[in-house]
């Protein structure tokens, strides 16, 4: 963890808790096997003690947990080679349970976070990359933009980009996964030329490796159609988006929130275009319909985006047109 500062409530999260009981040394194994689950008041007292030492410090038992960098160093080098791996993702998995919801409601919290994930992949690559990359590392991308940090986050998707082919190679998922992140925060910084050459790039390389059909492909397709209108190519994002629609429609269903999203972002092309109507249902069905599948009316956000392969995550994206956003 970053020795600057981590949250406290990390070491009391299931992932740690269960780590610190299974982690015990090897002259303990009978312990490891038979002793009861760590609890919260002893991994506070431990933490006491370390305080006691000055091994670390902390202004209340809430506040973060800062550790000096030379102490951090030692601990480190501590460390057998053959457990880093996974007490590299039993702290990532402790981040991912900490990030709030909605980031803007604790600024401090996901601040902290994002500076953690920094340095824990920093000091342990690629244990957040094997045999796929972390969740928490495509999260810190999203958690900068929703912080206006544009620049930042075209930088640490640029980085992450170049990662992920160098450890996972150019055509597994997550590096692509990594190539459309930094097609959002192309998109997010304005350079929507920049965003539309490499979501491009990133459909072709899906169609190839993953299929027409393949759901990240059909994301990718309607990813760049939004794209297509951002640079006033109104003809290309009205035919591609006629198929994202079509394709959805078959390889989903009908009620799919993606379908929706596809059938929201095709309205607003043939309005782009100026064609009048599309036969789209009755809206008040529309909206119950949506209501009911995503759990609340239908708004100008995103439908919500995908951090990596791994499955959506909270968060909002402010545009006209519905996006899938990341991954």
């Amino acid at each position: 963890m970053d020795p600057l500062g981590h949250p406290a409530t990390a070491w009391v999260t299931p992932t740690v808790l269960g780590h610190l009981r299974t982690a015990r040394p090897p002259q303990r194994r009978r312990l490891r096997r038979n002793h009861p689950a760590v609890t919260e008041d002893e991994v506070r007292s431990a933490l006491e003690c370390l305080r006691t030492y000055a091994l670390i410090a902390q202004d209340t038992a809430m506040a973060p947990i800062r550790m000096h960098a030379l102490t951090a160093r030692a601990v480190r080098e501590t460390i057998p080679s053959g457990m880093l791996p996974a007490m590299a993702r039993t702290a990532a998995n402790a981040i991912s349970r900490l990030w709030p919801r909605r980031d803007h409601e604790e600024r401090e919290l996901a601040a902290a976070l994002r500076a953690n994930t920094v340095h824990l992949d920093e000091l342990t690559r690629p244990a957040l990359w094997q045999p796929e990359a972390h969740p928490c590392i495509y999260r810190v991308s999203s958690s900068l933009t929703d912080a206006g940090l544009y620049k930042q986050a075209v930088e640490y998707d640029e980085r992450t980009a170049r990662h992920s082919n160098d450890i996972l190679g150019p055509d597994h998922p997550d590096t692509l996964s990594a190539l459309s992140n930094l097609a959002v925060s192309y998109s997010d910084a304005g350079r929507v030329q920049d965003a539309l050459e490499l979501r491009e790039r990133v459909l072709a390389d899906r169609e190839r490796v993953l299929g027409d059909d393949h759901p990240d492909t059909l994301s990718a397709r309607h990813n760049l159609a939004n794209s297509y209108s951002a640079v006033g190519r109104v003809q290309d994002a009205l035919d591609l988006g006629e198929r994202v629609l079509a394709d959805r429609e078959r390889v989903l269903g009908d009620d799919h929130p993606d379908t929706l999203s596809a059938r929201h972002n095709l309205a607003v092309s043939y309005s782009d275009a100026g064609q009048g109507q599309m036969p789209l249902p009755e809206p008040a069905a529309r909206e119950r319909r949506w209501t009911a599948l995503c759990g609340g009316p239908r708004t100008t956000t995103t439908v919500g985006k995908r951090v990596g392969p791994h499955g959506p995550v909270p968060g909002h994206r402010r545009s006209r047109r519905l996006r899938q956003g990341r991954g």
